[in-house]
């Protein structure tokens, strides 16, 4: 995946947990010094205004989106296969079809057209994944009402080998899931990502 940039170094990325539209569970993470910042949308604000503006501030190279960036081979006359539900990528990390995700998977697909001119490359990447890859999994279940010291903890222990720091504690799950995204970011710029389906069909950074 070294064709993705052509040199990796010295490269800013965001991490993004992508909600629905109005529903305030759209999350960011960036590098901003020897610190990891986040920032989450509000419920009722319109996430397809409020998170390209905040990443044409922070003009990132990159950005690691927890959300589908292609459909399965069935969609695509290009590509050989006739499956309607799953990408390669899907199959291997047991993830949820970009077809049942619909809606959502058709704004990340258009929010990574529309930041290409801007020379910012859209990865998609799954945080559940590397928590399972790391850690076996996260220690609390998706619906689950998490404390706040339970959400820095695991924010301090995911950052450790980084030398960076939280500027603050996460909010909520969604932050999380936002850092994660970033970590995948990380794990790329220092050749520790795996990469699960394949460049044409689609692929997962994790």
């Amino acid at each position: 995946m070294r064709s993705l940039v052509q040199d990796k170094k010295n490269i800013k990325w965001l991490g993004v947990d992508f909600g629905a539209r109005l529903s305030g569970t759209t999350a960011v993470a960036w590098q901003d010094g020897q610190q990891v910042r986040m920032a989450q949308s509000l419920a009722k604000q319109d996430v397809d205004v409020w998170l390209p503006a905040l990443v044409t501030e922070q003009a990132p190279e990159m950005v690691f989106l927890d959300a589908p960036l292609s459909l399965p081979p069935a969609y695509r006359p290009e590509l050989p296969g006739m499956d309607f539900m799953y990408r390669a990528c899907d199959r291997e990390l047991m993830a949820m079809s970009p077809m049942f995700l619909g809606g959502l998977t058709a704004r990340a697909m258009q929010f990574a057209h529309k930041l290409a001119p801007q020379g910012i490359t859209c990865v998609e990447s799954y945080p559940a994944a590397l928590a399972r890859e790391l850690f076996g999994g996260m220690p609390w279940k998706k619906k689950d009402k998490v404390e706040e010291e339970v959400l820095m903890a695991f924010a301090e222990r995911l950052l450790k080998d980084t030398g960076l720091q939280v500027a603050e504690s996460p909010k909520s799950t969604h932050q999380v899931d936002a850092l994660l995204a970033w970590y995948s970011g990380w794990r790329f710029q220092h050749d520790q990502h795996l990469c699960f389906g394949d460049q044409e069909e689609g692929f997962v950074i994790v």
